[in-house]
C-alpha cells in the first residue's frame, strides 16, 4: 500500500444494517463496556453477525449489528442472565462467579468476552429511527436455538456439534 497525503474530513463506510426479520446470529469479538461521559452509566456492547436468515431478506446474511445492554439496571442484568442461559453458559458462569458479582469487573468481562464470542442465538429484529432519524436495528426478542419444532428432523450423529477444548474445560 502506498500512503498519499490527502485531507479527509469524513468517510462513509457503507455500513449496511439488516432489514427486519428473524436470524440466527453469532456473538462476535469486541464485547466491551461503554461509558456515557454525560450520565456516567455503563452499557455492554454485544456485537452480532447474521449467520443464517430464518425469516426475512437473504441479503441479511453476513450483516453485522450490536445489542447495547444497560448492565447497571435490573433490566440489563436480566437480559444478560437470559442470554447466558439461552447460549448454555449460565450454569458455568454461576459456578465461576458464585454470589454477588459486579458484571463490570475485569475478570467477569474477560470471561464474557472469551466464552460468549462464537455462541449462537436466534434474534427477532426490526428497524427503528434514532434521534438523528437514521435507521437502527432494534432487537425485540432473543430465543434459544433448539433442534425441535415442526419440520425439524432430529440431528444425525454426524451433525452434532463437536465441543471445542474451551467448552470441555470447567474453568
Amino acid at each position: 500500500m502506498k500512503l498519499d497525503n490527502i485531507a479527509v474530513d469524513s468517510m462513509d463506510l457503507s455500513y449496511e444494517i439488516p432489514t427486519p426479520g428473524v436470524s440466527v446470529c453469532v456473538f462476535e469479538e469486541g464485547i466491551s463496556k461503554m461509558t456515557n461521559e454525560k450520565s456516567g452509566k455503563t452499557t455492554l456492547r454485544l456485537p452480532l453477525s447474521i449467520a443464517e436468515v430464518v425469516d426475512g431478506s437473504e441479503d441479511n446474511e453476513g450483516r453485522k449489528f450490536s445489542h447495547f445492554l444497560p448492565i447497571q439496571t435490573v433490566y440489563g442484568e436480566k437480559q444478560l442472565q437470559g442470554i447466558l442461559s439461552m447460549v448454555g453458559l449460565l450454569e458455568s458462569f454461576t459456578k465461576k462467579f458464585a454470589g454477588e458479582i459486579d458484571p463490570l469487573e475485569e475478570v467477569f468481562m474477560v470471561a464474557l468476552q472469551t466464552r460468549l464470542t462464537g455462541k449462537t442465538i436466534r434474534v427477532v429484529h426490526e428497524l427503528r429511527k434514532d434521534q438523528k432519524n437514521k435507521d437502527q436495528v432494534n432487537i425485540i426478542r432473543f430465543e434459544k436455538i433448539t433442534n425441535s419444532g415442526v419440520g425439524k428432523p432430529p440431528l444425525k450423529p454426524s451433525e452434532k456439534k463437536v465441543k471445542t477444548q474451551a467448552e470441555n474445560e470447567d474453568w
